[in-house]
């Protein structure tokens, strides 16, 4: 999250477009109720999300456009402006935005600025106490209002989701006991037939056009048993133990769930990774036509991959996530929800803002707790995983660190997320965010060919797909723990002669997007999830491919088709399997994905469409089923709900957020469904329910996560994971403010003393 800018005092300021000043004293207030996009939540290019954002807008103005009209409601408008805007117009005493799309942290520190008593309380704007207790209850955990709680206020109201998860490659796992371990390539019961029979039994639909785990190797096989038996026979033996002994795609999970079952696979994975020559994608790996080509500059591609430094055992994006996840884990009864202020929650840090009887901030206690059992867990398996490549650290690149781990990094080019190198295929388990699950099948390799006549042809290699990974939560845990994470709704009460009208929209509004079908396909378009359960059961049965959104939007448009030649002329366009020669418009528009199948052909000149009146009932009996049971009514037809989604910049394509996610499908069925208590799944781990990890709202909140990771990575050439001899376990430590340095917490903390709200930060040890 970007940082605030001052909210108490303006200097020079620039007064966004957003604001007509009237008099030195004042600005006109806005006609319309305002829902804002910050850059802060919502960047440059989120496309998808601003778009997603401005299709219910559009969607809430047209349903309510007879009230708009009268002049009983305000209609509502959506902006998108840049980072800084709020804090500005705040210091500024402009106008302020009626709904803003923020985290809850940052709007706590709007709790003590200038417009402290015009921070909206959510709860009171989204309606009656009924209606707000039916909310309540419509969400998939009250962890999602906890984290938008600050000072008994609700400051944040939960909608657009995601989560930190972890994902493993199965076929990685499969590949490395194939290579390594004599006989496991044809034994039954071996990893990859575990992984095939998985595929075929259970996530069919979820799989998408990649529906196969890659059957080859990405090893030089000869190469990589030479490093394998230089290792210690005791590692050996470990190694070999750990995977022989999994008969199912749960105690495949199970593996990484033991911190001595991680680092036994990271020395192998190590020694591997970093032996010249033993990663080796070759005709198995891509496919013959990316060495078939004669162009050295593509070969050359496929060499540079096979030499690079972006091979990774394991990846964590966000290690500040890891100590949250972490520490849920070892608390289970908090049930992931951890309250900052509180001086005994057993976390790594508390901390209490100060405040006079003007509620103007006079300071900022921040307790370190170097010896939390949650922090001391999470800081030995880091510093565990740098000791294998301590020795090596230069101080100025990650380089070191092949073979081992990595974390997300920032660069003069933007950041570096991990997914970039698990499409290499070679991580074995990465952890990231599943707003961005489909950036871990993307392609790997774009390479170009010729064909016979010399055309240039585009290709895309892909060393990783749907059918090879399974979700996971965070490693080195017995308990399933997730980190709850996506910005919530918050807002500032509107103002001007319209001010009640400008209220009665804000709470039809929240209303309005709460509902199922709007959550859902919200979510669908953005990548984030659903607050709520019901949402969340429409959400599922378009990643899980029961309803398939490109199936659907195909099936339209090819309606769409039939429609405007149905007039044309009857040699060039022809019609089978309808009752009539020529359908009719309405004969047409009645025909449903799913319920019916049509097809086009065109062969010498001549296009014929074909209808088959031929249903998927077990998809249709399902989604009529839901259907019934969220409108609470035995007529409803999945039609209601389930709408083919187009794409945010092309209409006349289907949407590429809105697609099957075997990853997003695993976490929702395994795991989120189980906490919303709607699961019917036997295929999570039964010792305990899984956990989602929230913390309350802090003004001090973000700080700490930026300077977990500044101390941790983001200090090029300084940080713990560049520095030899540094300790995560370290992190902590602090004596004064004089005694600092880069890889201590404290040293970033400090940094914001001084400011508006982080005034006078008092730091202490527990």
């Amino acid at each position: 999250m970007k940082k605030l800018l001052s909210i108490f005092t303006a200097t020079t300021l620039t007064v966004p477009a957003s604001l007509t000043a009237v008099s030195c004293g004042g600005v006109k207030p806005e006609k319309n109720a305002i829902f804002l996009m910050p850059q802060e939540t919502i960047g440059t290019t989120s496309k998808d999300k601003q778009q997603g954002y401005s299709d219910l807008i559009d969607e809430f103005n047209e349903t309510y456009a007879e009230q708009i009209n009268s002049g009983e409601m305000a209609k509502i408008e959506a902006r998108w402006e840049k980072s800084g805007n709020i804090s500005k117009n705040i210091a500024a005493k402009g106008n302020l935005p009626d709904l803003y799309v923020f985290y809850g942290d940052a709007v706590s520190q709007f709790t003590y600025s200038n417009a402290k008593d015009k921070v909206r309380d959510m709860k009171s704007s989204y309606g009656s106490e009924d209606e707000y207790s039916k909310f309540n209850d419509s969400l998939i955990t009250e962890t999602y209002l906890k984290e938008g709680e600050y000072q008994s206020k609700q400051i944040v109201l939960p909608f657009g989701k995601s989560v930190d998860y972890s994902i493993i490659n199965v076929r990685l796992l499969a590949d490395l006991q194939e290579t390594l371990i004599e006989g496991q390539e044809t034994n039954k019961g071996t990893i990859r037939n575990i992984l095939n029979e998985y595929n075929n039994t259970e996530r069919k639909l979820s799989l998408g056009s990649r529906p196969k785990a890659n059957e080859g190797s990405y090893f030089n096989k000869e190469i990589a048993n030479n490093t394998y038996n230089t290792l210690p026979e005791s590692d050996r033996n470990s190694f070999e133990s750990i995977l022989s002994g999994v008969t199912n795609i749960q105690e495949i999970k199970n593996i990484f769930k033991d911190s001595k079952n991680i680092m036994t696979i990271a020395k192998v994975i190590k020694a591997i990774y970093q032996t010249n020559g033993a990663i080796d994608y070759n005709e198995t790996a891509f496919g013959k036509s990316i060495l078939a080509t004669q162009d050295q500059t593509e070969i050359q591609k496929l060499t540079d991959l096979n030499n690079s430094n972006s091979h990774y055992a394991f990846s964590i994006d966000s290690i500040e996530n890891k100590f949250f996840m972490d520490w849920a884990a070892e608390n289970p009864e908090k049930n992931g929800s951890l309250d900052i202020t509180d001086s005994k929650n057993n976390f790594l840090y508390n901390s209490q803002t100060n405040v006079n009887a003007k509620n103007k901030v006079t300071g900022t206690d921040f307790q370190i707790d170097k010896n939390s059992k949650s922090f001391l867990k999470t800081t030995a398996l880091l510093d565990d995983l740098k000791n294998l490549v301590d020795d090596k650290l230069d101080g100025q690149k990650l380089d070191a660190w092949k073979g081992v781990f990595m974390s997300k990094y920032s660069t003069t080019g933007g950041a570096v997320y991990t997914s970039k190198s698990f499409v290499n295929g070679t991580t074995l388990v990465g952890s990231g965010s599943s707003a961005g699950a489909y950036n871990y099948t993307s392609a790997t390799l774009r390479y170009e060919t010729k064909d016979a006549n010399g055309k240039t042809k585009s290709n895309s290699a892909y060393a990783t797909s749907n059918a090879d990974l399974i979700t996971t939560s965070s490693i080195g845990n017995k308990n399933d723990t997730f980190m709850s994470q996506g910005p919530g709704i918050a807002g500032f009460k509107s103002n001007g002669e319209n001010a009640d009208k400008k209220e009665k929209s804000v709470t039809a509004f929240l209303q309005y997007i709460m509902q199922p079908k709007q959550s859902a396909q919200f979510a669908l378009k953005t990548n984030y999830m659903p607050a709520t359960k019901d949402g969340l059961k429409i959400f599922k049965e378009y990643i899980n491919g029961t309803y398939n959104n490109a199936e659907a939007f195909a099936f339209e448009t090819l309606k769409k088709d039939m429609i405007e030649n149905i007039d044309k002329d009857e040699t060039k366009y022809k019609f089978e399997g309808f009752e009539n020669k020529i359908p009719t418009l309405e004969e047409i528009n009645n025909l449903s994905y799913l319920r019916n199948k049509i097809s086009r052909n065109i062969a010498d000149g001549v296009t014929t469409y074909t209808f088959e009146n031929k249903s998927e009932d077990e998809r249709v009996n399902k989604l009529d089923t839901l259907s019934k049971e969220i409108r609470n009514n035995q007529d409803a037809k999945f039609e209601d709900l389930f709408t083919p989604l187009a794409d945010a910049s092309d209409s006349s394509k289907t949407n590429t957020r809105a697609t099957i996610s075997s990853i997003n499908t695993g976490f929702v069925e395994d795991y989120l469904s189980k906490i919303a208590g709607i699961s019917n799944s036997s295929k999570t781990n039964d010792e305990s329910k899984p956990i989602l990890v929230a913390s309350s709202p802090s003004p001090i909140g973000s700080e700490f996560r930026d300077a977990i990771k500044q101390a941790t990575i983001e200090t090029q050439g300084s940080s713990i994971m560049y520095k030899k001899g540094a300790k995560f376990a370290d992190l902590l430590n602090y004596e004064s403010a004089s005694n600092l340095d880069v890889t201590k917490l404290a040293y970033h903390i400090l940094t914001h003393d001084g400011g508006d709200i982080l005034k006078k930060i008092k730091i202490k040890n527990k």
